[in-house]
């Protein structure tokens, strides 16, 4: 299996820094969507910690704290989803690959 943070290591240059939004399961939520891979990591590797379970819904190219003002985009996402209810995100299976699995769901099929 290829090194995943090789293979990445040229869109993220040292030093820069890029603005994420994620969307963070519960404790509960990340541990039950992290169990079926405790007992398919193969020798070398070692899982992700369900605490850093995450789906990242923006990556912002070369911006970060230093140069976006993060307490009004807050304020803006908060007053854009003020009124927004709580929904349910839905992956597809896993895509397994050469260098790391990950799991999406095409358009269409996540649920509200």
């Amino acid at each position: 299996m290829e090194s995943f943070f090789d293979r990445v290591a040229p869109f993220f240059p040292p030093g820069r820094q890029d603005l994420h939004w994620h969307i963070l399961p519960t404790g509960q939520e990340a541990e039950a969507l992290a169990a079926p891979y405790t007992r398919i990591i193969p020798p070398g590797l070692r899982a992700v910690p369900a605490q850093w379970m995450h789906c990242t819904l923006l990556h912002a190219v070369g911006l970060s704290r230093d140069t976006v003002d993060t307490t009004a985009l807050v304020k803006d996402v908060q007053h854009a989803v003020k009124d927004l209810e709580p929904f349910l995100l839905t992956f597809d299976r896993p895509a397994i690959g050469p260098s790391t699995d990950s799991t999406w769901s095409p358009s269409g099929t996540t649920e509200r």
